[in-house]
């Protein structure tokens, strides 16, 4: 028990060393894609009727830009279309323009939103005590965009991870499980001891069957020599050695492909609230550039069509819900299929390994015990090609600039979903096993 203690150290000591070194994301700014587009924000001009620059709207114009650069952040705290709202409404009442302005910068964001998958629903709440009659605000908790929470399945492929590249808690059913599976497989007493022992057994002897039979071969055509012999002795013994460590090695391939998952989602990080930064500003520019503030504020008809929009958006919440149930929901489900899936291949592949590496010194490196090493990193692998694909799609729908379109959503989603089944194709690549 104590051996295996010693080894199972040395193994999260050498894995541990690799972790030096990764990419940490800081949180709690302005993203770099918001603040290029606020840059473009202030270059947009606002004439008045003659052509002249209107200094009261260029002002006022500058007083928003200047509100999101200082609050953008706040969108960590809610990163929904109702949280974004809260946003603009602020940004609004800091230029001391008229709810007509507002109107029009949320239909714009609204569309956006929609089109990029950002939930609908604040996270926030206010609640009024009928006993005391006071009112007190809250959360549900940070909400997670459509798409984190199809990556969010993929912590499960990680070793042990508990928390978020933020140090939120995970919920347990997301955690990492690797460790936990591999674990259940070494318990002392355990069913699935007393069967791993026999296939470690069956498999030394079936090594040392096959050495026998490339010695008789040998004999057979007539080319042993002592040389030869002593060569294959040796190849023998290290099949036969490698078998009974192949706990030891299994778990360093395991653990490695795990640790490629972590930086990737450290690396990434959580794009849920510069998601809803980009939104806000973009859809602010795409308002400067249709129409200039006095226009907005101060135009009947745009105040009518203000208004008809305004009837419209009540209905956002109810139809981003019925998008998120064809759309994104099918992304979350098709993501825990996979996760789940490769999870449990895992758990097979790590089992069944001492018979898959019976023959692991013939051939050199060709042998079908190398080609099962090879796959079993790929397999390790596949949940950081699995977040990768999330957040390409993720970034593919922010290229896109268009209007909210349930059918392109879903296109967009079914798309990624394929992407899941070729996963494991990409990974293999990586490896360079067919």
């Amino acid at each position: 028990m104590a051996g295996k203690r010693r080894w199972k150290g040395a193994v999260v000591a050498l894995c541990s060393m690799l972790l030096i070194g990764t990419p940490v994301t800081v949180h709690g700014a302005v993203s770099e894609t918001a603040e290029e587009l606020l840059s473009v924000s202030s270059t947009i001009p606002q004439p008045d009727d003659t052509g002249a620059e209107d200094t009261d709207a260029t002002e006022k114009r500058d007083k928003i830009i200047g509100y999101l650069r200082a609050h953008l952040d706040e969108a960590e705290e809610d990163a929904t279309v109702q949280g974004g709202y809260a946003i603009i409404d602020a940004a609004i009442r800091e230029a001391e323009l008229n709810t007509t302005v507002a109107t029009v910068w949320k239909n714009y964001f609204k569309e956006e939103a929609m089109a990029l998958g950002i939930d609908f629903e604040s996270v926030k709440y206010t609640m009024v005590d009928p006993d005391s009659g006071l009112t007190a605000a809250g959360t549900t908790g940070t909400k997670k965009s459509d798409v984190e929470k199809a990556a969010e399945k993929v912590n499960i492929l990680t070793w042990n991870t508990k928390t978020d590249s933020q140090g939120n808690a995970i919920s347990k059913i997301n955690r990492g499980m690797i460790s936990e599976i591999l674990d259940a497989f070494d318990v002392q007493g355990s069913l699935m001891t007393s069967f791993t022992r026999p296939i470690q057994a069956l498999a030394i002897a079936l090594a040392i069957t096959f050495g026998c039979s490339q010695l008789l071969v040998m004999v057979t055509d007539r080319n042993l020599s002592s040389e030869a012999l002593q060569r294959e002795f040796i190849k023998l013994l290290f099949g036969v050695w490698f078998i009974y460590n192949y706990k030891f090695f299994t778990l360093i391939i395991i653990r490695m492909g795990t640790l490629v998952v972590s930086s990737v989602q450290l690396a990434i990080g959580n794009h849920g609230a510069s998601s809803v930064q980009y939104t806000i500003v973009k859809a602010f520019n795409t308002m400067l550039t249709n129409s200039t503030i006095t226009q907005i504020e101060y135009n009947w008809f745009t105040n009518t069509g203000a208004s008809i929009m305004n009837i419209g958006s009540s209905l956002s919440g109810a139809f981003g819900s019925l998008t998120s149930l064809f759309g994104n929901g099918i992304v979350q489900l098709a993501s825990s299929l996979v996760v789940y899936a490769v999870a449990i291949e895992i758990a097979v592949r790590y089992v069944f390994t001492p018979l898959a590496i019976a023959d692991l010194y013939s051939e050199r490196f060709r042998s079908n015990g190398w080609m099962w090493l090879k796959k079993l990193f790929a397999c390790a692998l596949q949940g950081a090609v699995i977040y990768i694909i999330i957040f390409a799609t993720d970034i593919f729908k922010n290229s896109l600039h268009a209007s909210f379109s349930v059918i392109t959503n879903t296109a967009i989603n079914l798309t990624m979903i394929g992407m899941f089944a070729k996963s494991r194709q990409v990974a293999n690549d990586i490896i360079g096993v067919h």
